[in-house]
């Protein structure tokens, strides 16, 4: 049987220094909005005490247990219910919550097996709340609470899972069909990867905190671009069932694209500017991926073509190069301008290499993207940077 010290004042060890530093939380407004429909329970095992903790988020309360950790027993799943467990030395806990350590160097520590973790974006939660407990002793200003509808979500994330298994079906149906079978199995993986960490980042209502949701709407823009073109170009041949199940996947991408956007459009309060920016970096992330994607098709003998292979290893990785600078540096005039450069030239090739070298229909959405991303990057810089 567990021995949780269910009174915060009978309370000792890791279990009082962690409470402390949550102490008084669960009377905060930005805590209750942020936590009203949120259910949640993280175990931070130390290595080097003889107590772990227990903390849950339950629907705007919050409460810390200390539970004995002589008996493994004790910290089971089925007995305590936690979502996320990590075992790790006290000092480790603290310097990741206080924002001190990064998913990188975590990962590093995951992997040398100093860090053991079971269900790690739950844990993304922990350093939300220290960030609430921050804001509200030394906030100095109101902030603006951003939210998101936790149940909706989830049948969004959930939604785009499911495309993951759409793409499945579509590999298994596809087979001998070289172009095809590679672009279900890319685009199978990363949504059942990316909707899953959506889900779990959506229940902890941390999807604010890190970059998922670009991720996400790239990848449904760029799935949709894909596929379409696949259809055009006539790739699954006579095989009609297979038109049918990408013409599904298009749909369900595009709700999924359309609640991406909106959603991270109001969680960074997006004005008509700001929105412009964001989507033509969604289809410059999507260029760049896109590109990169199709390298294996020209690299494999018999359709070896070097002017294509050069081609995409250029603009493919300047685009994913400068859809990241101008995602989190919007406000350099030279990325601005670079970027601007990187995708007139890119224009001008993908023209060049259809007119030319390889007038397929990949080549001619290449065209449309850019044609379509260069009008939008102009009217930015024009809007932001005039003054200077």
């Amino acid at each position: 049987m567990a021995e949780l010290q269910s009174k915060k004042k009978r309370l000792r060890g890791f279990p009082a220094t962690f409470a402390r530093r949550l102490d008084g939380l669960s009377e905060y407004e930005n805590f209750k909005e942020f936590s009203k429909n949120l259910s949640i329970k993280l175990l931070l095992n130390p290595t080097d005490a003889k107590l772990a903790v227990l903390l849950n988020v339950e629907k705007g309360n919050l409460s810390v247990d200390g539970i004995s950790n002589d008996n493994p027993e004790n910290l089971k799943k089925k007995l305590l219910g936690w979502n996320g467990r990590m075992t790790t030395d006290i000092r480790t806990f603290m310097d990741y919550a206080a924002g001190k350590i990064g998913l990188g160097l975590l990962f590093k520590k995951i992997l040398t097996r100093k860090v053991k973790v079971k269900g790690l974006l739950y844990f993304v939660l922990l350093e939300k709340l220290f960030t609430l407990t921050v804001e509200n002793n030394e906030i100095q200003e109101p902030k603006l609470i951003r939210n998101i509808n936790i149940k909706k979500s989830l049948i969004y994330s959930r939604l785009f899972f499911f495309t993951g298994f759409l793409h499945v079906v579509i590999l298994i149906l596809s087979i001998g069909i070289k172009n095809l079978v590679f672009t279900s199995l890319l685009f199978g993986f990363f949504a059942i990867w990316l909707g899953s960490m959506l889900s779990k980042l959506v229940k902890a209502n941390v999807i604010a905190e890190r970059p998922i949701l670009i991720s996400a709407t790239t990848l449904t823009f760029l799935n949709i671009m894909t596929y379409a073109t696949i259809i055009l170009g006539g790739v699954a041949e006579n095989r009609i069932y297979i038109n049918y199940l990408i013409l599904i996947t298009i749909g369900l991408d595009i709700i999924c694209f359309i609640f991406f956007f909106i959603t991270k459009s109001r969680l960074e309060n997006m004005d008509r500017d700001e929105k412009l920016n964001y989507f033509s970096i969604v289809i410059i992330r999507g260029l760049g991926i896109g590109l990169l994607f199709n390298l294996v098709g020209w690299i494999i003998p018999p359709n070896t073509n070097l002017i294509m292979i050069i081609f995409i290893l250029i603009f493919g990785t300047l685009n994913m190069i400068y859809g990241s600078k101008l995602l989190f540096k919007a406000d350099d005039l030279r990325i601005q301008i670079e970027s601007l450069i990187a995708l007139i030239s890119g224009l001008i090739f993908a023209i060049l290499i259809f007119v030319l070298v390889v007038p397929d229909p990949k080549s001619f959405v290449n065209i449309l993207l850019f044609s379509l991303v260069i009008p939008i990057r102009l009217y930015y810089i024009e809007r932001n940077f005039k003054k200077n």
